[in-house]
Parts: structure tokens; sequence; C-alpha cells
């Protein structure tokens, strides 16, 4: 029998993570309650990608969920602000180990391309602790309560180190213990759950907290066509258009925190990165007079 080319990859997102967007940008969207647990499932190719098209296929699968409003296009804004990080999950009956990206990614994506039996792959973002509320309940936890803890002397969950791969340091994380009333810190542990993608709210401390920027009102009102005579941009110019379409930005206030060499990373041209970031401070500075 031929080996398939792609695997089966389950996403774990929260959808409550659009809540702070949609409220200011369209609140008769927002539910009387969010459902709980949504999942997603994609079909992922055994073939190399990086990190920003493995984000980037995700979260166009993630449009395509809901017809009400852009999921993936929300969750990209908000990656964009730093306010996400991504957790890959292998899955085993014995237990989970837990990538966190980017450090984690090659090791993950190596793993989930030999993946072999019962082991399963996932993948979730969650809430960044500086945007949680103490008193919200962590969004770590297992969707496979069944599965027992993940002995520490299993060597199939041994840390990539030990696998001489110079991509992995402290990005794996071994969960146990799922009685999450808190926010999961990191080695805590958890019972395994179906192969899932995190993707939420837990940035990494060293991410200043100048890129954790809220959006106001004002900021919503102003449209992309406006941003775009604001920045200078020409509205016909294909490749800039083109590669706003590729990475989400659905809205302007996706640009905020973002600097001339994260933009051209992006794809954008040195000139148009350069007026998309002079654009960004003038509108901001136009906004704060309203």
């Amino acid at each position: 029998m031929a080996q398939s080319n792609q695997t089966r990859l389950e996403i774990k997102y929260d959808l409550f993570l659009c809540d702070k967007f949609l409220r200011l940008a369209a609140p008769e969207k927002i539910p009387a309650e969010w459902p709980q647990d949504p999942l997603a499932f994609m079909l992922v190719a055994k073939e190399s990608c990086s990190l920003v098209w493995f984000k980037a296929k995700v979260l166009l699968h993630l449009d395509l969920l809901r017809d009400d409003f852009k999921l993936g296009g929300i969750l990209n804004n908000e990656d964009a602000l730093h306010r996400l990080e991504w957790v890959g999950q292998i899955i085993k009956p014995s237990g989970i180990t837990m990538y966190s990206f980017p450090s984690g990614y090659a090791a993950f994506r190596r793993i989930l391309f030999n993946m072999r039996g019962a082991t399963r792959a996932g993948l979730g973002t969650t809430q960044s602790e500086s945007e949680m509320p103490l008193d919200e309940s962590s969004h770590w936890h297992s969707l496979d309560p069944g599965t027992p803890p993940r002995p520490m002397e299993d060597e199939d969950f041994a840390s990539p180190e030990s696998e001489n791969d110079s991509d992995a340091d402290n990005s794996t994380k071994i969960l146990r213990n799922a009685f999450l009333t808190a926010p999961a810190e990191e080695g805590s542990l958890a019972p395994a759950q179906e192969g899932s993608l995190l993707v939420g709210y837990i940035t990494p401390q060293e991410i200043p907290p100048a890129k954790r920027q809220c959006l106001h009102q004002a900021d919503f009102n102003l449209t992309m066509k406006e941003f775009f005579l604001i920045a200078h941009l020409r509205p016909d110019d294909k490749h800039t258009l083109s590669v706003i379409k590729k990475n989400l930005f659905y809205h302007w206030s996706a640009f905020k925190g973002l600097t001339k060499d994260d933009l051209v990373e992006a794809g954008f041209k040195v000139g148009p990165a350069q007026l998309i970031v002079s654009g960004v401070a003038s509108a901001v500075s136009q906004l704060e007079l309203l």
C-alpha cells in the first residue's frame, strides 16, 4: 500500500479570542455564549514548509469554518500583535509532548511527518497571560482524558535535544495533572489529549509590552482604503495588495507594532513597507485627536 503524502492535524482554538475584536468591530455578531472547545481538522502535506507559511495555511483553513466573520483573519491580527502562542502537540497512548513555536516548530514538523500507529498530532493557540484575567481558567487542557500521564522515562517522548536537534531547546513541554483552575505554567503537567493545535493567548515574557496593543473604536472606523490614502500607498499596487491578502491583513490595525523589516519579511517591497510604517504612525496620531 502506498504511503499517504498527507497527515491529519487537529486544530484547537478558542472562539473567545475573537470577543474583544468583535465587541469593537461587529458586536452584533457576538453570541450569548461562545461554543466550548471547538475543533477543526485539516490535512497537512508532508513537505518542507516554513512556520510563516504553516501559520498562513492554518489561518486560511479556519477562515472557511464560519460565514459570520473571518476567524482566521482575527487570529492573524492577534498573532501580528504578538498576543498568540502556537503550540504543537504529539500524542501517544502514554502521554502528550508539546512544542512551543517558533523554537519547537522544526522538531514538531519532523515528528508530524513520521507519525505511526496510534500517534496523533495537534495544534493550538492560547491566550497570552498578559491579556488573561487572573480569575480566568487556563485554556490548556486535555482532549483525551482517558490517556494516562506521560511517564518521564518514556524514551519515545524524550526531548528533541536527545536526538541532537539543534532547532529545539526548551520549547518541548510535558504536561501532566490537567486540573486547570489557573493558567498553566511552564513544565506543568496534564493528561494527554486528542491531537490538536492550541491557538490562543500565552505570550512569552520576552515580548516587549509595547507590542501588546489594544484597538479602539476609532481604529476600526478607519478603513483599509482610507489607510492607503494616509500612507500614500497606490491602490492599484498589485504586489502590495497580494501580500496583504496572503498575510490576511484584513484591517490596517494589523500593521501596528510591525517594523519595516517585519513587513519586508512578510513579502512587502521596501518602499511600501516604509510607507506602511509611516502611515501607521500618521493614522495613530490622527486618531488620537478624535
